[in-house]
C-alpha cells in the first residue's frame, strides 16, 4: 500500500495548515489590538496533522523537516538560504511546500 500523497494534496494539506496559523495569528492580534490580556486559545487540529504527516513520511522526516518548516520558517516566510541545511551542510531551498514535497521525495529516492 502507498501511503504518500501526490503533490497536490500535500501542498493542499500545508496550504490548510498556514491557514489555520494565519487564523489563530489574526485573532491573537485582535484581542491585544482591542486591549483584551490573556491568551485565547482557538483550538484546532494542526498539531495532528503534522504527527499524521511525520508518520506517513518517516523515513524521509527524521530531522522532523515538516514541523521545521511550518513553525520555525513559518510555511518558508522566513527561509533564508542559510538558515536550513541538511546534516552534510547541504542548503535545501525550503520557501514553500512545493520545496518541502521536493525535499521528502528526493529523501525517499536515496533512502531506497
Amino acid at each position: 500500500m502507498n501511503n504518500e500523497l501526490t503533490k497536490n494534496e500535500f501542498t493542499e494539506i500545508i496550504s490548510e495548515l498556514q491557514k489555520a496559523s494565519t487564523y489563530q495569528k489574526e485573532v491573537e492580534l485582535f484581542f491585544k489590538k482591542s486591549g483584551i490580556i490573556g491568551f485565547i486559545d482557538t483550538p484546532d487540529c494542526s498539531d495532528s496533522v503534522l504527527r499524521l504527516l511525520h508518520i506517513v513520511y518517516a523515513q524521509q522526516d527524521k530531522d522532523n523537516i515538516i514541523s521545521f518548516f511550518c513553525n520555525d520558517l513559518d510555511y518558508g516566510k522566513n527561509y533564508k538560504k542559510e538558515v536550513v541545511k541538511e546534516h552534510l551542510g547541504i542548503e535545501i531551498p525550503l520557501k514553500n511546500s512545493e520545496d518541502l514535497y521536493h525535499y521528502l521525495c528526493q529523501e525517499l529516492k536515496e533512502n531506497e
